[in-house]
């Protein structure tokens, strides 16, 4: 064996071991059957507009506190469907839903578990409507050094047309290998891939390579579904994305104002007929 394959495999030993040390025992994954919950239920209405506001965020846990609340406050009841990433269950949050988000219901799909405060976080789905179905999808591939999953929620809305619109709502894994992503976004359109009506797919990407953009926009491309761009996009990190199928854009911006995030919010308005 050569002297660099030696520093290869003892490096990887080093850094194996310094991850458990650090994360191990940190972190739980719950059972998938008590992962997907039901946040608040206000049942305002069955169905959901042909013409809807989605809003779009990785609310980094909301570890900004009441800038989020504001944040949220500003942002949140001027949308229909609210596809957030990086959501908690403490109390804080839940509080700020209950508070800030009185018109909707909300589903929050856990990816893991502080052992520390029993706390979650995942993804979450908020919307005026009630969806007629929801499935939770966790990747089996886990994040090095944390192995912690990642996590799509697909939510299905009935539309005031009869069709159902198909929502998912992804974290894309990170910092695993460019075939875990892959395989998290092709499992994730299997959930959707025999849906005769529109679909929405959306959230954090972190699509943080070319390589891994380019695989993700040839597969939603093989669906038909198409990516929203934004006339005042100024990003440095193109992380976070919406694609759509059988739906027009009516508006489409990304919102800089906020002040509780790393991630800035996509605003869109989508006709679906």
């Amino acid at each position: 064996m050569s002297k660099n394959a030696l520093i290869s495999i003892f490096s990887l030993t080093v850094l194996q071991l310094l991850s458990q040390s650090c994360f191990g025992g940190r972190f739980m994954i719950p059972p998938i059957e008590k992962s997907l919950i039901e946040i608040q239920s206000q049942r305002r209405q069955d169905v959901l507009n042909n013409t809807f506001s989605l809003l779009v965020w990785n609310i980094h846990k909301g570890k900004a506190g009441q800038a989020w609340v504001n944040d949220i406050q500003k942002l949140g009841p001027k949308h229909d469907i609210l596809l957030l990433q990086e959501t908690t269950d403490d109390n804080e949050t839940i509080d700020a839903a209950a508070n800030e988000l009185k018109n909707f219901d909300l589903l929050f799909a856990k990816s893991f578990t502080y052992t520390k405060t029993l706390i979650s976080s995942g993804v979450a789905t908020a919307s005026v409507s009630t969806a007629t179905n929801t499935i939770l999808h966790r990747t089996k591939d886990l994040e090095p050094f944390v192995r912690t999953p990642k996590t799509t929620l697909l939510s299905l809305f009935k539309l005031a047309n009869g069709e159902t619109l198909a929502t998912l709502n992804i974290h894309g894994i990170n910092r695993a290998s460019n075939e875990a992503f892959y395989r998290q976004i092709d499992e994730s359109l299997a959930l959707v891939r025999n849906h005769q009506g529109p679909i929405v797919f959306a959230g954090d990407f972190n699509t943080n390579k070319r390589e891994k953009f380019d695989e993700l926009t040839k597969r939603m491309t093989a669906l038909g579904l198409t990516m929203i761009t934004y006339p005042n996009d100024q990003r440095r990190n193109h992380l976070d994305w919406i694609f759509y199928r059988s739906c027009q854009v009516r508006e489409s911006e990304i919102l800089y104002d906020v002040q509780s995030s790393d991630h800035f919010p996509l605003h869109a308005r989508l006709e679906c007929n």
